[in-house]
């Protein structure tokens, strides 16, 4: 090929002539190579697919990792999904009294969590204990009616921020009351 070059710039060979004579026993040698490349068979599960019915077959993704696929790609692009073992933990959530289960985050970190999820979203670290999150007030706490629900009384809560006032019927009631802070009251004066 140098020599091809060197005559082509020497003006003994044109260009187009060199690079057809180049190009015509390359694509020979390419369709023939592609012909006889190694595929590799898919292995059958011995299963139908429960969209085309179609044999389900062992594939590799683009990473090297093994599912199961329907034989019928493109045409069908059913997956099955792997099934998870669940691992109880033998407690039940104490929001909504389901079963609380091992869970792992992307992060592949464990966890616990409830299995109603997502209506229920409890979730604790999996080395913490169960914390009572149930407060018991006392008549002396109570401050007036929950004008919302009619049922619970307000009582002093502690925010981030602030004081407030909320209904002892939390979380089904969600009815609160701003208590001004000393100093909102000095700035105003």
């Amino acid at each position: 090929m140098e020599k091809e070059l060197d005559q082509i710039a020497s003006g003994e060979a044109t260009f187009i002539d060199t690079m057809n004579g180049f190009y015509e026993p390359f694509m020979e040698n390419f369709e023939q190579a592609k012909a006889a490349m190694y595929k590799s068979e898919n292995k059958p599960t011995g299963e139908l697919c429960p969209v085309c019915h179609h044999p389900l077959v062992y594939k590799k993704n683009r990473k090297g990792q093994s599912f199961v696929g329907c034989s019928n790609y493109p045409a069908c692009r059913y997956i099955q999904k792997e099934e998870t073992k669940v691992e109880y933990v033998g407690e039940d959530c104490p929001e909504c009294h389901h079963p609380l289960v091992y869970k792992t985050n992307a992060k592949n970190q464990r966890f616990i969590g409830c299995s109603n999820y997502p209506t229920c979203h409890y979730t604790r670290d999996e080395n913490a204990k169960a914390k009572k999150t149930k407060i018991t007030y006392t008549e002396k706490d109570y401050v007036k009616e929950c004008p919302s629900c009619h049922k619970g009384h307000l009582v002093v809560k502690i925010g981030k921020r602030a004081k407030f006032l909320g209904c002892t019927n939390f979380p089904r009631c969600r009815y609160i009351e701003w208590l001004e802070n000393k100093k909102t009251k000095e700035n105003k004066e």
